[in-house]
């Protein structure tokens, strides 16, 4: 069925991409803002963000560092899910497990540290420290902020190397649309989407399904594995959103479901069994969001309360292949099951007591609670409760001030304050940016009460864990100099610094033993890069970063540096609607450290390695836009690597992606 729907869709493109280029005219126009629409600062002005108050700012009346990447940009890297979004941006690596999904670090930090949250809402359900990006599809959402350095005063936990809230699509209006989206790697995604207005209520519903096969390597001698697992996601959101009088209420409800198939090669020595496991995830979002006037003079409260619940079952069988029946493996570990439940209230009163003030003062509840066979004790809960506030002083039109500051109570470990100031200097075209904050990461409930012991295994959680803490600082500045006469220059550099203490490391405390403890510490510093150019009909944008890292196992060894550079082009030939996007990367080799065999460290490296994709989209017709692309041009599949902890050495290879991929989209708005 998959190739018969792609060789569908492959008709359907080829037709659209012959139809005569003059009849885009009477299409519906490409959306992206051209150069020439205002000038810079009226363009940058318009660029709105959520994730750094209460209430939409400007980017530009923001003083921390904020990237955002639109609906625009999701289409023009045909991003299916947030690794896709963010796979060709420098100064953000991920990392790819099969079975564990894909890892983000940001500004040389990542794992626990960084917060992601969907309409202000953390995510939970974390393995391993990480949470699998792959499980956050993008086809119901507008726009990704990203905010880089800590948030904690605002966020709390979690927010210590950066932040990335996703806001999903809104409907004011009667609409419906189907998305059918195929990839020549054996992915098929289909989407629906239908809002409607019942009497005072818009309510807005969205279903997809994507559906993996499998990817093998060639290279890779495997007959019935796969070097890629075959999986399949649900997702189904339901919005309501209300006005009552001038308050405004949305309620909604999010389910995601993701099974990955793990199939093992045949047992030795009549190939008649295989090993076969499956991962199964569920995830529940509910939320309700509550907007309401206080005061004529601009005072609002906007309240949050959700229920966000995760579980993951592993189920492992043996399979017969000759008759395809299963049976339990016999053994109690083949099946596990990991739970988590969290409860939130978030509840902020943005005010404006002084002429050239302005606040947010809020309160934060949040009691989560984790399950599973691998705990000391059963069902162990935590229970958080915050207050912060976060000011905009403005001293002058060129100069405002942030300082915010989050008092909390923890029962589990002692809480830090923590405070943290932003400046923001500047005129219409040249805006410097600069903060310094503390951040903390809580310890997780797993690392509190872990009880893992088998035959390869003795791992025990600690309860005086404390806090990891940092202090990080950032410079920014945005410039745009009047180079064109009918285009935009931008420059965008960045320095910033992290410094980590207490972190809560994996160390040997008797025998065979392992648990947690605040023993490392970490630094990063990093310099980036970003340039853009923007014409009527052109678009690019250059990154550079650098990044120096500190050993997580030994802080006196040597910084290690790696290098990226990234490119982002979009062309719309004048007086058509047919749109080219190409999205590059280049990582370059990253530096390890690894034990010899008489105990000495030496530095080794992990291969550098191209990553592109190329998009055409074109609408054929009025209700119809379709679009072509080639993703991982450079056919990149494995790069030699390193084992990267220090007490461990050996060569090996590393998985990037399978290879490369033709993927057709058509989406359909009636």
């Amino acid at each position: 069925m998959t190739s018969r729907l792609f060789t569908a869709l492959a008709a359907t493109g080829a037709l659209s991409m012959w139809a005569p280029v003059c009849m885009a005219q009477n299409s519906v126009p490409n959306t992206k803002m051209s150069a020439t629409d205002s000038t810079a600062q009226e363009r940058r002005a318009r660029t709105i963000v959520v994730s750094a108050s209460a209430m939409p700012k400007a980017i530009s009346d923001v003083p921390l560092q904020v990237k955002v990447l639109d609906r625009n940009d999701i289409d023009d890297r045909s991003a299916a899910s947030l690794p896709d979004l963010l796979r060709t941006e420098a100064g953000i690596q991920l990392a790819t497990d099969n079975v564990l999904g894909t890892a983000l670090s940001m500004n040389g930090v990542g794992g626990e540290n960084i917060k992601v949250l969907i309409d202000g809402v953390p995510m939970v359900g974390r393995l391993d420290g990480n949470l699998d990006l792959t499980q956050i599809a993008l086809d119901n959402v507008e726009r990704v902020e990203i905010i880089n350095g800590p948030m904690s005063a605002q966020y709390g936990t979690n927010a210590l190397g950066g932040t990335i809230n996703l806001v999903t699509r809104r409907s004011s209006t009667t609409t419906a649309s189907a998305t059918l989206r195929a990839e020549s790697a054996g992915t098929v995604n289909t989407l629906a989407t239908v809002a409607t207005d019942v009497g005072p209520v818009n309510v807005r519903m969205v279903g997809g399904r994507m559906l993996f096969a499998g990817w093998r390597d060639p290279a890779e001698n495997r007959s019935r594995s796969f070097s890629w697992r075959p999986r399949e996601q649900y997702t189904a959101d339901a919005d309501a959103a209300i006005a009552v009088g001038s308050s405004h209420v949305r309620l909604s409800t999010r389910l995601y479901t993701d099974l990955i198939l793990d199939r093992g090669e045949p047992r030795q020595p009549y190939g008649e069994q295989a090993f076969d496991t499956r991962f199964r995830t569920t995830r529940w979002l509910h939320t309700l969001v509550a907007r309401t006037p206080l005061t004529d003079s601009g005072t609002f409260l906007s309240t949050t309360a959700s229920i966000a619940t995760f579980e993951r079952r592993r189920t492992a069988v043996v399979k017969d292949l000759v008759t395809l029946a299963e049976r339990p493996t016999g053994d109690p570990s083949s099946i596990d099951t990991n739970t988590a439940v969290a409860l939130t209230l978030r509840s902020v009163a943005t005010t404006h007591p002084f002429e050239g003030i302005s606040a947010d003062v809020g309160l934060d509840l949040l009691h989560e609670s984790v399950g599973g066979s691998r705990l000391r004790i059963a069902n162990p809960t935590m229970t958080d409760l915050a207050a912060f506030a976060v000011a905009d002083v403005t001293i002058a039109p060129w100069l405002l001030l942030q300082p915010a500051a989050r008092w909390a109570w923890n029962s589990s470990y002692g809480a830090p304050f923590t405070p943290s100031l932003a400046i923001r200097i500047g005129n219409e075209s040249l805006v410097a940016k600069a903060s310094v904050s503390r951040g903390f990461r809580a310890p997780s409930l797993r690392e509190l009460h872990l009880d893992f012991v088998d035959v390869n295994h003795d791992i025990q959680g600690y309860s005086d864990l404390a806090a990891e803490q940092s202090i990080s600082s950032r410079a920014s500045l945005t410039w745009f100099p009047d180079a064109f006469t009918n285009g935009i220059m931008r420059i965008e550099p960045a320095v910033f610094s992290n410094a980590i203490t207490n972190m809560i490391t994996l160390v040997q405390t008797d025998g065979t033993q392992f648990s947690y403890r605040n023993v490392g510490t970490f630094t990063s510093y990093g310099v980036l890069l970003e340039g853009g150019l923007a014409f009527p009909s052109v678009e690019l944008t250059v990154q550079v970063s650098h990044i120096l890292r500190s050993s997580m196992v030994d802080a006196s060894l040597p910084l290690l540096g790696a290098s990226e550079l990234a490119a982002m082009a979009s062309w719309t030939p004048d007086g058509t609607a047919l749109r080219m996007a190409a999205s590059w990367k280049f990582t370059g080799a990253v530096p390890v450290l690894v034990a010899t065999n008489d105990g000495a460290i030496s530095e080794q490296h992990i291969d550098g390695f191209h990553m592109m994709d190329v998009t055409l989209s074109y609408p054929v017709l009025s209700w119809l836009r379709t679009s072509a692309s080639v993703r991982n041009l450079f056919d990149v599949r494995t790069i030699n690597a390193v084992n990267t902890d220090v007490a461990h050495s050996g060569n090996g290879s590393q998985r990037i992606a399978f290879g490369r991929s033709v993927m057709l989209t058509m989406e359909i708005t009636p």
